[in-house]
Parts: C-alpha cells; structure tokens; sequence
C-alpha cells in the first residue's frame, strides 16, 4: 500500500538511468504516483540534466534539493541537518518538497 514512490537521483547519467529501472518497478508494482526529486545539485547544468530526464521519461518532477556543505557538516558532527542548519539551503528544499508533495495528495 504505497501511494508516492520517490525517486532521488543524483545528476549524472548512472544515477538518471537507475531512476529509469526504479520507476519501471514502482509501474510494475502498481504504485499511483511516482515522483523524481533531484539531489545535491550543484549547478544549472546539473538541474537542466535532472529536468531533461524527467521530460523525456515523462517523470513528474517534485523538486530539486542543493548540493550543501552544511549537510556534510552536520554528519561530521553527528547531528541531523535540520538540527546543525535549520535555515540551510538543502533543509529549506526539503521543507519546500514536503509541502509540494503534501498539496499534491490532499
């Protein structure tokens, strides 16, 4: 009983292209929704990638989160990135793709 299945891929090649076989298995297993959100995007090459992807795949994209190094800093401390940067540019993203995902399913 699944009702979104989240892809999160990476902007590269490889990671688009394992996004493509986990998208088949969510099909295969009937899931109603499937949603791609890029992950540690650095650059508007790399968000253009991610976004092409999406088009030509006919892949709903929820989102794009930032590559930020305030997230590998939180993991070297041992805290969650919310906790280390509340006000950070990847815990902003995902507040944003959570209120997306949330008014999509309401």
């Amino acid at each position: 009983h699944v009702d979104v299945w989240l892809i999160v891929v990476e902007p590269y090649y490889r990671a688009l292209e394992v996004a493509g076989r986990v998208a088949a298995l969510a099909q295969e297993l009937e899931v109603p929704r499937i949603l791609v959100v890029g992950n540690r995007v650095r650059t508007t090459g790399d968000a253009t990638a991610v976004e092409e992807y999406c088009r030509k795949h006919d892949f709903p994209l929820a989102g794009m989160i930032p590559y930020d190094e305030t997230v590998l800093e939180a993991e070297r401390q041992g805290l969650a990135p919310i906790d280390y940067a509340p006000d950070g540019p990847a815990v902003k993203a995902v507040r944003a793709l959570v209120a997306t995902i949330t008014a999509a399913l309401v």
